[in-house]
């Protein structure tokens, strides 16, 4: 089984909003999104259903077991290409490997959308 695993872990987790994760790889060259509404602190793993068909992507799982995942982070088919997420305030970043971790406008007519 192939995904992606999401982490949210650190010292200063927070719950992150409105998360899209772009990828390439099995049979989803530049496939749906991995689009997860909130993502509270912990481990996630994402189920690629590139086999079964339907959905390219599952819902998150919480993961209780780190060990039993083998990363492919040097395969040149697989890959994640950018992560687009609002933070607990609202604002919207997205991540790429060219650019790192960034600041983003607002998406049109998600500018008000969960603020406090």
């Amino acid at each position: 089984m192939y995904g992606v695993v999401v982490s949210n872990r650190g010292s200063t987790s927070a719950v992150f909003h409105d998360v899209r994760i772009a990828t390439v790889g099995n049979n989803h060259p530049s496939g749906e999104d991995i689009e997860i509404v909130t993502v509270p602190p912990g481990l996630y793993f994402v189920a690629s259903n590139a086999v079964t068909g339907g959905s390219a992507w599952g819902r998150p799982v919480l993961v209780t077991d780190e060990s039993a995942f083998f990363p492919l982070t040097f395969a040149r088919k697989y890959d994640v290409t950018t992560i687009r997420f609002r933070d607990q305030l609202g604002t919207p970043w997205q991540w790429r490997p060219t650019d790192g971790l960034v600041e983003v406008a607002p998406e049109a007519g998600r500018e008000t959308a969960a603020r406090p």
